[in-house]
């Protein structure tokens, strides 16, 4: 009967396209299986579907019912566990994970950070974050995250699946869209949407032993950031307690007993030298993270050279400061480096250029941004040729500088002296001294001003 056979033919057609269905889904499913945090665990229900797939006999409806299940009926998810550490990498970005700064703030680095999560008491599936030791703050819209040491500021986050890809939400933010941890274009952790891959995490367990060993490289790398570049010039870290708590990280560093706790401590205390000195008017010279050699002016160009503590031309006088803005000129010849475009030699010129800024880059280096690129990599870069062009950089390269302040200068302002004059002091030579009491010579040095 033709009937029948249409109809069976049917049945056929339909049974292999719900199989497929739920073949599908339970795929999925099982990509996802795991014992980390954020990973899947089957159920009876999902084995009995699996079990109705091999079944030659199941019929239309036992499928339709199978199909018609959510997915969440066939798994439950792991959950953070007290205790336990953790390195958690992101998943558009899979080499970076997430971690900290020496700021307190939130960032992702091919160095893995250690993180654990502490329930929030009272509350159920709510979590603080510890990053390195440092509970994770607020949430907000494209804002890097802060880190710190005092619980008070922690907030309390949820651990949920997106896509059966982890996501973390501040569930105290005030914008609840953008309230999940994200990574950014720049590595940086911030809060946006939950639709975004780079808002999915992935979670693996570290052993104890793994965890120590990871927070001991983050308190070397730490410290050797910090080594050598606590002091008082632009670009260096402030240094409030002369180097005692770099001192005392060193010996937990160095002593093979130290427990994780000790290391997390002393990691953590080494924030004391988060803040970084800023420029303030005065006299500088730039000294190239690469290269053996000087900032100057020839007068037309900006250029490097080896140290000549003679020629003042190597000096820059820094007049005034406007957030990372800087109002700047060669001390020796007066001339102002001009805004020049990428991949061109910085001239000097006399025209006023209110787009010169300095942006830190850590272990004391700075950038100097001729052309007010502030966001961007371009900086002044120091040439095989001896010149001074325009172009991107990095941290330790051509385009960094170490700021060293000239502090002798700065007791003789406004008392008339000539730049050369200024510098010959220095040997005690004897200077006309032109002012308004008609003093003709005096033999002075800097000690005795």
């Amino acid at each position: 009967d033709s009937g029948v056979t249409g109809t069976v033919t049917y049945e056929v057609h339909q049974i292999a396209g719900l199989k497929a269905t739920l073949n599908a889904t339970l795929d999925l499913i099982a990509e996802h299986v795991g014992t980390n945090p954020g990973q899947l665990t089957t159920n009876d229900a999902y084995a009995d579907a699996r079990a109705l797939l091999d079944n030659a006999d199941a019929t239309v409806a036992e499928l339709e019912a199978e199909t018609a299940k959510a997915a969440t009926e066939y798994y439950t998810v792991n959950m953070p566990q007290e205790g336990v550490y953790y390195k958690i990498n992101n998943i558009k970005y899979p080499t970076y994970y997430l971690t900290s700064t020496l700021q307190g703030k939130g960032i992702g680095e091919t160095n893995i950070g250690v993180v654990r999560f502490e329930p929030v008491e009272g509350q159920t599936d709510q979590y603080y974050i510890l990053v390195n030791g440092k509970y994770a703050g607020a949430v907000q819209q494209s804002t890097q995250i802060s880190l710190s040491s005092d619980k008070a500021n922690a907030k309390r986050y949820s651990f949920g699946l997106a896509n059966l890809n982890v996501v973390l939400k501040d569930t105290q933010s005030s914008d609840a869209t953008y309230a999940y941890l994200h990574m950014d274009a720049g590595h940086k952790i911030v809060g946006w949407t939950n639709t975004a891959e780079a808002s999915y995490w992935n979670f693996s367990t570290l052993t104890d032993e793994e965890a120590l060993q990871a927070m001991k490289a983050k308190l070397d790398n730490t410290i050797a950031s910090l080594d050598g570049h606590l002091g008082t010039n632009p670009g260096q870290y402030v240094n409030p307690d002369n180097g005692s708590a770099l001192a005392s990280a060193k010996a937990v560093a160095n002593n093979a007993e130290s427990t994780i706790q000790n290391i997390t401590d002393s990691y953590n205390a080494l924030d004391i030298y988060n803040t970084i000195n800023p420029f303030t008017p005065g006299y500088y010279r730039f000294r190239n993270a690469v290269k053996d050699g000087y900032m100057y002016s020839d007068g037309t160009n900006l250029k490097w050279k080896a140290l000549d503590e003679n020629d003042v031309t190597m000096v820059w006088h820094v007049s005034a400061v406007s957030g990372s803005n800087l109002t700047l000129s060669n001390y020796g010849d007066g001339k102002i480096p001009q805004s020049s475009a990428f991949n061109t030699a910085i001239t000097m010129g006399e025209t006023e250029n209110t787009s010169i800024i300095y942006e830190t880059m850590g272990s004391s280096q700075v950038k100097i941004k001729m052309n007010g690129d502030k966001d961007g990599g371009q900086g002044a870069l120091a040439e095989e040729d001896n010149t001074v062009k325009n172009y991107n950089t990095g941290a330790n390269g051509k385009g960094t500088w170490y700021v060293e302040r000239v502090d002798f200068l700065d007791a003789f302002e406004g008392l008339g002296f000539t730049a050369a004059d200024k510098f010959n002091l220095l040997e005690g030579a004897t200077v006309n001294y032109p002012n308004e009491f008609g003093w003709s010579q005096y033999n002075l040095t800097p000690e005795g001003i």
